[in-house]
């Protein structure tokens, strides 16, 4: 099942990126696998211009969530700021005030 996900070879369109990490993070909701074993197959996935930016990097943290936050911050920023920039108060309704 591992080769049905594509290779990110590195792209100015946010749009591929993102499929590309929906993905993987579908791939990973069927398997139990530690947040090390996600980063090692997606790192596995990275070729070209993504890979030798890894590669260069010198990312120590074999962490899928670290990982994934470094090609969101280059292939898709708005992914970073958008729980915060979609982010509402709660709707909360107010007791009303007893009547005197």
């Amino acid at each position: 099942m591992y080769a049905v996900i594509s290779y990110f070879r590195d792209s100015i369109d946010h749009i591929e990126y993102e499929k590309w990490e929906n993905d993987l993070e579908e791939l990973f909701s069927y398997f139990v696998l530690t947040s090390e074993q996600n980063y090692h197959y997606a790192r596995m996935k990275l070729v070209g211009q993504a890979y030798w930016w890894w590669n260069d990097s010198h990312i120590n943290d074999q962490c899928w969530f670290v990982l994934q936050d470094h090609l969101r911050t280059l292939y898709a920023p708005h992914f970073l700021y958008a729980s915060e920039a979609n982010y509402n108060e709660p709707n909360v309704e107010q007791e009303p005030k007893p009547e005197n």
